[in-house]
């Protein structure tokens, strides 16, 4: 299975979840991490600092890539996207007046769609709820197209919390026995 992965984790996490998720089979086809574990990024993979994301700037491999802008239906079908992404720009782009968030979130809308559209991901797994600018919009996107997606937060020592969709239509709790955990949670959440 191809996994875009949206981990921003430092080791030896990442390393283990990059391990587990690669002897299962899976390839991980674009990861969004800390800049300082970047050198673990799987072979054919290409890498994302989360701070650059969530600045707006594409991964190193993208950079001279040219996506077209978001189509009118797109827009229209993520209307509600853009109101609460308007309003999360509140935390990093707090100074900036409401057209300049408006070009933020349209170039950031096209920069996704064409990241999904060139490594075409068979799931979408978050480590974390998406609460920045560019993985709510990952989040929304991989949700409007119905690809699976999964987001997990570890709640205490030896559970974690796993939901198809951050409004908790669908939360379970597991417990991790083993640092196989990645792999068990994304095949049991499907």
């Amino acid at each position: 299975m191809k996994i875009l992965l949206v981990w921003p984790t430092p080791q030896p996490e990442i390393e283990v979840l990059i391990k587990e998720l690669t002897n299962a089979g899976h390839e991980i086809v674009y990861w969004v991490g800390y800049h300082s574990v970047s050198h673990l990024t799987p072979k054919g993979a290409i890498f994302h600092d989360h701070y650059d994301a969530w600045d707006g700037k594409p991964a190193n491999a993208l950079k001279g890539a040219s996506f077209p802008p978001p189509s009118l239906e797109l827009i229209e079908r993520l209307y509600r996207t853009e109101s609460i992404v308007l309003s999360m720009m509140d935390k990093h782009y707090d100074t900036a007046p409401v057209n300049e968030r408006k070009h933020i979130y349209y170039s950031m809308l096209s920069y996704w769609t064409g990241v999904l559209d060139a490594v075409n991901p068979d799931a979408v797994v978050f480590a974390i709820v998406p609460h920045t600018v560019y993985n709510y919009i990952l989040y929304e996107l991989a949700r409007l197209r119905e690809l699976p997606h999964l987001v997990s937060k570890t709640l205490m020592l030896g559970r974690i919390f796993c939901s198809m969709t951050i409004f908790g239509l669908e939360a379970r709790s597991y417990v991790l026995n083993s640092a196989v955990l990645p792999v068990r949670i994304y095949t049991t959440c499907r």
